[in-house]
């Protein structure tokens, strides 16, 4: 792939156009651009979490289209340290893509994001890209020789239907189900009590408790890509202004044993419960009992959010069922969702196409350990 130098513009009709690297004195261009396309504000809170305090990069990982002095594009990344089970690399996922509407459909997508590949590519140790682009950018990836993994699936409980409805007439109809959803959800979750737990106690805690959190992870490291979960990871993570997260922690014999981060966001007058990160990630020995009874607490004190989401893994798909969660990709939840592609491409300097990457076929599904905390919007 050809450089793009810095101090170079392009022609692209009668514009010209440079593609840099983010500099702080474009905080506040970025900000209106932020605005302009997505029709909110960006706070310095969220900007320094999600761009300056990620303990990934030294570096703001964005890079942006000017013209004429003005900021009309931006490609930033969210930054992880991954695991691959044999070294730490530096995961990039994409996010908050931006152009001008003004300036779109002249090839700023492609540059910003092939100058990003450029930098990443000049590094000594290879750089994963793992994204979750919606069906409208998703194009725009696979063309620059980004690869299609498979599905990013989630599992839904719904509590209250009505909201989940645009239309007002369907919204009455789904609200007069909703009694029924309400029976339904508390048998499943009776008969999805746990088998010999009696012994396990069930914490909660306003901030998650990085140090624990860190131990459950290393019991119990998976050998396939994911983010490297130790305290500066919990400490970055979860200090999203834009959500509320809680921790639960399940205890044996007075030691902690497991493990579930939650996160609450309001929005569009829909309250949402994710369940963004559980550890140990992989099983161990009576898992679906503690995980059962984390979930007992969890969903006994989620009754006023609308829907509760969950990515299978390192809860098991059939222990989500039990609670009366269902996956999004199969019937009746297909009908009304778009099925997430997770999409990735190993940037590593060189013009082949290359997908392994430490014994892992990156096109694998089976490759990677991914939750909602690796997903730049929980």
């Amino acid at each position: 792939m050809a450089s793009v130098d810095s101090h170079k513009t392009r022609r692209a009709g009668r514009e010209e156009y440079r593609i840099r690297r983010y500099r702080p004195d474009d905080r506040e261009a970025f900000y209106s651009l932020y605005e302009s396309v997505f029709g909110h504000n960006a706070t310095d809170d969220w900007f320094e979490w999600r761009f300056v305090e990620t303990p990934a990069v030294e570096e703001i990982p964005i890079f942006v289209a000017e013209s004429g002095g003005e900021l009309v594009g931006a490609r930033p990344f969210f930054a992880f340290e991954i695991e691959t089970g044999r070294r730490r690399l530096l995961g990039v996922q994409t996010c908050d893509t931006m152009v001008d509407p003004d300036h779109r459909r002249k090839g700023l997508f492609t540059r910003m994001t092939e100058r990003a590949y450029d930098e990443y590519g000049a590094r000594e140790e290879p750089v994963v890209q793992f994204s979750v682009p919606n069906q409208y950018s998703r194009p725009g990836y696979l063309k620059l020789g980004c690869a299609v993994v498979g599905p990013f699936a989630l599992s839904h409980r719904i509590h209250h239907p009505e909201s989940m409805v645009d239309d007002n007439r369907l919204a009455r109809l789904a609200g007069a189900g909703r009694p029924i959803l309400q029976l339904y959800n508390t048998a499943r979750q009776r008969l999805a009590a746990p088998t010999g737990g009696d012994d396990i106690s069930v914490r909660c805690h306003d901030h998650v408790p990085s140090e624990t959190f860190e131990r459950l992870y290393e019991t119990a490291v998976p050998n396939r890509i994911h983010a490297v979960r130790n305290r500066a990871f919990y400490e970055w993570r979860f200090d999203n202004p834009r959500w509320t997260y809680r921790a639960y922690t399940a205890h044996r014999g007075g030691e902690p044993v497991a493990g579930i981060v939650t996160g609450i966001k309001t929005a569009n007058g829909e309250t949402r419960m994710q369940l963004t990160d559980v550890v140990p990630l992989i099983g161990g020995q009576y898992r679906r009992s503690v995980l059962a009874a984390l979930l007992r607490r969890i969903l006994s004190e989620a009754e006023f959010v609308d829907l509760v989401s969950a990515r299978p893994g390192a809860i098991p798909a059939e222990l989500l069922a039990a609670f009366g969660f269902y996956p999004d990709d199969r019937f009746p939840l297909s009908l009304a969702t778009t099925t997430t592609l997770l999409i990735t491409k190993l940037i590593d300097g060189c013009d082949d196409d290359r997908w392994i990457v430490d014994g892992h076929d990156l096109q694998d599904l089976t490759s990677w350990q991914l939750a909602l905390a690796e997903h730049n919007t929980a």
